[in-house]
């Protein structure tokens, strides 16, 4: 695999051996992985439960549906989220509902590792399950009275690859226990089906994939950030675009990977969204076609995850070639809390 940056800026510290995500000293690891090599243990953490944040996070998209499945554990405030969008209707449809629970605190047992352990939520109103095998995962959901009073039935999985995933970890530019780590994992291809109501959708590899975004951390009291992923193939060749921070943002294609630096996004006045790449001087231009958001709240507890979904269109340069997308999927996820 091809292991360079596109650009001549320095990259931020890249991380090439499993190591602990925390020192000894309680400050964090901060740097940036191709595969998950930070080892994230919650004992590790000096901060108490409530401050703990944790989630795991499913979006596979396919040419007729988007589905988003959400377990969140965020100390004081929980929350099990669940949204499918229908691209066949016009405008386009989403149906989206969410669960709140107070002051969880670490009781939804969200696996320490993104490499094993199962999460899962049951009540009377839904079965929500995310598990794995060496090279799957599996989604499972059933959903009563869902939306509409219909039932939403869900069984899909996810073939992980060897690659196609960023793992990146950073402090808050130093403020003291405070620490973020994500591992992302995109271009999964993905096949089974989802029900709801009289409708059925079909998921097919060779046009269905799913992303993961596996988050554990120690926020200031009010945080947020901003991300897009792009997934599809390109002249036929699997090609996955992670945007985001400088420790996040990268670009596979093929069995070539890119570290990239930070993407600046740009909301235009006629509702689309435009990504300019500093390093290269590439665009990409994202026609919006629906937005979810979930929002949950106890007392003074906040938390708001807004999902949009669209097509993106523009021109990528990478070392030795320039890469044409033309409508390929994808989505910007924008996250804020005050907890």
């Amino acid at each position: 695999m091809i292991n360079q940056q596109a650009g001549g800026n320095p990259m931020p510290q890249e991380i090439t051996k499993p190591t602990p995500l925390l020192k000894e000293d309680g400050s964090t690891v901060v740097g940036w992985a191709s595969s998950n090599l930070l080892d994230y243990n919650k004992i590790d953490c000096a901060a108490p439960l409530a401050r703990i944040k944790e989630w795991d996070r499913y979006t596979v998209v396919s040419p007729d549906c988007a589905v988003t499945l959400s377990i969140a554990d965020l100390g004081n405030l929980g929350y099990i989220f669940a949204s499918l969008t229908d691209f066949t209707q016009k405008p386009c449809r989403t149906f989206s509902q969410t669960i709140t629970r107070a002051y969880p605190r670490g009781r939804m047992s969200l696996p320490l590792s993104a490499r094993s352990g199962d999460t899962t939520y049951t009540s009377k109103q839904v079965g929500m399950r995310f598990s794995r095998s060496a090279k799957s995962r599996f989604l499972n959901c059933e959903y009563v009275n869902f939306c509409e009073g219909k039932t939403l039935y869900l069984n899909l999985s996810l073939d992980e690859p060897d690659r196609y995933a960023i793992a990146s970890a950073d402090d808050f530019g130093g403020k003291k226990g405070c620490f973020s780590y994500r591992y992302q994992v995109s271009c999964m291809p993905a096949s089974g089906v989802i029900r709801y109501g009289g409708a059925e959708y079909s998921f097919r590899p060779e046009s269905s994939f799913g992303t993961l975004s596996w988050c554990r951390g120690v926020f200031p009291t009010r945080a947020g950030f901003t991300s897009a992923t792009l997934v599809g193939q390109v002249k036929q060749v699997p090609f996955a675009l992670f945007a985001g921070g400088p420790l996040e943002s990268a670009l596979y294609y093929g069995d070539q990977f890119y570290k990239l630096d930070e993407i600046n996004v740009f909301p235009e006045e006629n509702g689309s969204w435009q990504f300019r790449f500093p390093q290269s001087g590439s665009r990409l231009e994202m026609s919006v076609l629906q937005k979810n958001e979930v929002r949950s709240s106890f007392l003074m507890n906040f938390c708001r995850h807004e999902q949009v979904f669209g097509s993106f269109s523009g021109k990528l340069s990478v070392p030795g070639q320039k890469l044409s997308l033309d409508h390929i999927s994808g989505f910007t996820e924008q996250f804020e809390s005050r907890l």
